[in-house]
């Protein structure tokens, strides 16, 4: 608080003005003093100097002056006013006898609050002491408020910024200047728009709460901001300008935005999870028809009896259930229940080991070109998965290619830095071997792209795509700690590259000796668990002629029959682990306790990896996935008696 701030504050305002004289000359002084007791005033003493005004004023304590231009000592009338308005800021009214222009000149610096030419009228007088405390009072209160509006506008957190009616800069405040960075005498008369871009953010995030929301564009930076502005008008109705106010809303758009994308990974999370469940119950039912298809097609294929074209036949049903395991495998793949086998696979030869099966099926019209890199390409993952990868990415290039084409499948190595980009994610650094398969088809529309690994999405006709293709390699390559490249423009092909850790990691198990064809023979008692009565006949058909003994039970109530009666023991029991109000483990544990010696070999068309998941499996537990081919079965079956 300055000293003009402090005297005001000591004085009492209601109490009769009080005037201080400043007069050289006594007559003159005596005459006005008598003149403002007569209209009330109080006069708080009579100087002759400007030295005595300075020394005494803070005693005195005026409300205005009556200030002689000319008086004695070495300070005058001008210069006493000067110090008495930067240091008190009290109202002085000018007394002198002379007008010359130079003292007009010297008194209009000091912007006294009246001007008195002597001689003068009593009335003048009068007039000039009221106008002046008026003209003071007014003046006090209106830097009040202005000092109140400013610290308003200091103390609030949004950011306002006044401008004049070309839009140019007026005044903006601490958060305005923090917001758009620059202080107000560096913008102050420049228009806000060649300064700062505002553009409405709207319609691009419909779902935040925010009706007037803006990007602030600024040095390359862009602040949230929801953005209030109105006209400024004067008494007339005229505009004289306009107010912004900016709330800054960026962290809250951050949060809100990534509140939005959790929730649509949430429901894409459970979408996916329905969808799973519902992928892995068609898959679980669908190998049980296989394993009734492959199997009996597999006993009719092994009769002598059968003419060369019944057989030609069988070999067609064959292959449609092959390619129908194929689809079972996407879809347990897709669901994340299919159980992987990962080990060190030769990426090079194993292209080359399907470049036949590739051009069965593709077909004549189009030709296969490979490219494989000189330097190995041995990668760790599921074979049969990658498989899959190669087969869907041909089937894809295919069906792009409209008519005459070329498939190019190549390989090769690639080094790559930590965050590199691809479709699944960022990837780690390091050696990754590369997969392109490129063709000449009509190539993918750009508004397509960020949609072809959605399940389900299928650009193609009514029966002529599952739209789990390429979601399935997306889900193999990302469980196999991948990345996938994808470039494409219409008319001009498609490449998709596939990235896989080069030699990921050694395989630390070395496969387990499998029994020769010769040594699958057996004179052991095979109990037989199944609800499904063609795969329960059809295993009865598999192990009989190998000289098993075989007892069979459609469900668990049965089987508790079989083992309570039989006097022989039972060395093994091949039970299908999904069962009538009972599962397969559960079922072997009530009969191990009446045949400790009997061993158990679990069935399912579910993956192990999903009845482990459910509990109804144990890691160490035998198993075979429904559908299997006659030699897998029975080597199983004496691995397992062998033990």
């Amino acid at each position: 608080m300055n000293k003009a701030e402090s005297f005001d504050l000591l004085h009492d305002t209601e109490k009769p003005p009080r005037i201080l004289i400043v007069e050289d000359e006594n007559i003159v002084a005596l005459d006005i003093k008598m003149h403002l007791r007569k209209y009330g005033f109080e006069v708080a003493g009579i100087f002759s100097s400007g030295e005595e005004v300075l020394a005494h004023i803070e005693e005195v304590k005026p409300d205005l002056i009556l200030m002689d231009i000319k008086l004695q000592g070495t300070l005058d009338g001008l210069e006493t006013s000067r110090i008495v308005k930067e240091r008190y800021g009290l109202p002085v009214v000018l007394l002198t006898a002379f007008a010359d222009e130079a003292t007009v000149q010297r008194a209009k610096v000091i912007e006294p609050f009246g001007y008195i030419i002597k001689p003068f009228e009593e009335k003048e007088l009068r007039t000039a002491i009221v106008i002046g405390l008026y003209r003071h009072r007014m003046e006090r209160k209106l830097r009040y408020r202005e000092e109140l509006f400013s610290k308003t506008l200091r103390s609030i957190t949004d950011a306002v910024v006044v401008l004049d009616p070309q839009e140019q800069i007026e005044y903006m405040n601490p958060v305005a200047e923090s917001l758009l960075g620059q202080p107000l005498s560096k913008v102050q008369g420049r228009r806000f728009r060649d300064l700062f871009t505002l553009q409405s953010a709207v319609l691009k995030i419909p779902t935040l709460r925010y009706n007037n929301l803006h990007e602030l564009h600024m040095e390359g930076k862009v602040h949230e901001v929801e953005l209030n502005s109105s006209p400024l008008v004067n008494e007339k109705g005229e505009r004289t300008g306009t107010v912004i106010i900016l709330h800054e809303v960026t962290e809250q758009v951050e949060m809100e935005k990534a509140l939005h994308q959790s929730e649509l990974q949430l429901r894409q999370a459970q979408k996916m999870e329905a969808i799973g469940r519902l992928a892995g119950g068609i898959a679980h039912d669908f190998n049980n028809l296989l394993t009734i298809i492959l199997g009996y097609s597999r006993i009719l294929m092994e009769d002598p009896s059968v003419s060369p074209q019944v057989r030609t036949n069988i070999e067609g049903i064959q292959q449609a259930a092959f390619r129908s395991i194929h689809l079972t495998r996407q879809l347990l793949t897709f669901s994340r229940h299919q159980s992987s086998e990962y080990k060190t696979v030769n990426l090079n030869q194993l292209v080359r080991d399907m470049e036949k099966m590739v051009r069965r099926l593709i077909g004549e019209e189009i030709r296969v070109i490979l490219a494989l890199d000189a330097e190995p390409a041995e990668v760790y993952v599921d074979q049969g998965q990658i498989e899959q990868v190669i087969v869907n990415l041909v089937v894809n290039a295919r069906d792009a290619i409209d008519g005459i084409g070329t498939i190019f499948i190549q390989t090769g190595n690639l080094t790559i830095e930590p965050g590199f980009s691809t479709v699944t994610g960022p990837m780690k650094g390091g050696e990754y071997v590369t997969l392109s398969i490129r063709d000449t088809g009509v190539g993918i529309p750009e508004h397509v792209l960020p949609n072809i690994f959605e399940p389900f999405f299928s650009t193609k006709e009514t029966g002529k795509g599952t739209g789990l293709g390429l979601s399935t390699v997306y889900g193999i390559v990302k469980q196999s700690n991948g990345g996938i490249l994808v470039r494409s423009a219409p008319n001009q092909g498609s490449t998709f590259t596939i990235l896989l850790p080069s030699q990921g990691k050694p395989s630390s198990k070395e496969e387990s000796a499998k029994p020769s064809a010769e040594n699958l023979m057996g004179t052991e008692t095979i109990l037989i668990v199944e609800d499904e009565e063609y795969i329960r006949n059809l295993i009865l058909k598999f192990l009989t002629p190998y000289g098993y003994k075989i007892l069979d039970a459609p469900n668990a109530g049965e089987a508790l029959l079989i083992c309570e009666r039989i006097q022989e023991p039972i060395h093994l029991m091949v039970t299908d682990v999904i069962l009538p109000h009972i599962d397969g483990q559960q079922l072997y544990r009530r009969l191990n306790q009446i045949i400790p010696s009997m061993k158990v070999l679990f069935i399912s068309g579910y993956p192990k990896k999903i009845l482990l998941e459910k509990g109804l499996l144990e890691e160490k537990d035998p198993f075979l996935q429904k559908p299997f081919d006659l030699e897998g079965f029975l080597q199983k079956v004496r691995s397992i008696l062998d033990i």
